[in-house]
């Protein structure tokens, strides 16, 4: 898993008593709306729907990391509910805490939890921020799911296992497949979002490396 996780740290001891409780952003809709907060705390945002779009889309990928990857790699899950980040929010977190080993889970079990039970709650709380309605939110947890995958074959998963798995996926979630696609690239997968984030509104930064108004060619060189 650390392996396939590249950009963050896995540790599966307890997690210490500030660690932001997963459990607690799909019940707690201040709590989800914090996760806004700490993303405008954290980066040059100064769009609000921006820092919710971007703060969806860093917290699904998380989450996917948790929840889908291991399961795409044949090692069960970790569900959502057992999971807690460290760090400081948005772009600042650096650690991901999974206590225990992974239980196994089946598809149906896995979409169940992590979509309906977890990610489309937290997506609903940051709905009362303008410009973040159902579908421009979905886009952002599709991303989450696929730079999850993207990321673990940066790190030397199997690409065409994970391609596999988001295969499965898609056909089984009709929603997910228009948020945007998961190809080969010269760095094992590359996702290319078509919901964007808002991230170039922010005072002197670029378009992010997944953002639809790029073209292809240019995003799979990225």
């Amino acid at each position: 898993m650390a392996a396939a996780c590249p950009e963050i740290r896995i540790r599966c001891d307890p997690a210490p008593p500030e660690a932001l409780s997963c459990a607690r952003v799909a019940a707690e809709p201040e709590v989800a709306l914090g996760l806004v907060a700490a993303e405008m705390a954290a980066t040059a945002h100064r769009v609000e729907a921006a820092a919710a779009r971007t703060a969806m889309s860093v917290y699904a990928i998380k989450i996917g990391q948790a929840t889908v990857l291991p399961w795409a790699l044949g090692l069960g899950w970790w569900h959502p509910d057992r999971v807690r980040l460290g760090g400081d929010g948005g772009h600042g977190w650096h650690t991901l805490h999974l206590p225990g080993a992974p239980s196994p889970v089946g598809l149906a079990e896995l979409v169940e939890g992590i979509f309906e039970g977890h990610l489309f709650r937290v997506a609903g709380h940051l709905a009362a921020v303008r410009g973040c309605a159902r579908p421009t939110m979905l886009g952002q947890i599709g991303f989450g799911i696929g730079t999850a995958f993207a990321r673990a074959a940066r790190g030397g998963a199997d690409p065409a296992r994970l391609s596999l798995a988001h295969q499965q996926l898609c056909a089984t979630l009709p929603w997910l497949a228009p948020t945007g696609r998961l190809l080969p690239g010269p760095h094992g997968l590359t996702y290319l979002r078509n919901h964007c984030c808002l991230f170039w509104t922010a005072p002197d930064e670029a378009a992010c490396r997944s953002c639809p108004r790029r073209t292809d060619e240019d995003r799979l060189s990225t």
